[in-house]
């Protein structure tokens, strides 16, 4: 199981949850995996299978949504 699997998991048995809290902002579990979805696929065009890709931020919530995209796009 991959942890996209586990965030889909999440949205589908607890969808309106509150998934992710960064200062006055709440994700859904819901939202976080529709908006993992949109940016798995943007990757798509960018990210063969099995590449490696290493993402450089702060603290926030783009951090989450890569760690859930970047593998659901096929990358590692």
């Amino acid at each position: 199981m991959l942890v996209h699997d586990v965030l889909d998991f999440a949205a589908s048995a607890a969808g309106t949850t509150d998934a992710l809290i960064f200062g006055a902002r709440r994700w859904s579990f819901r939202e976080l995996a529709d908006q993992v979805a949109r940016l798995s696929t943007g990757l798509s065009d960018l990210v063969e299978p099995g590449d490696r890709v290493v993402v450089l931020s702060e603290n926030c919530p783009q951090f989450v949504l890569a760690l859930s995209a970047v593998p659901r796009a096929g990358g590692s």
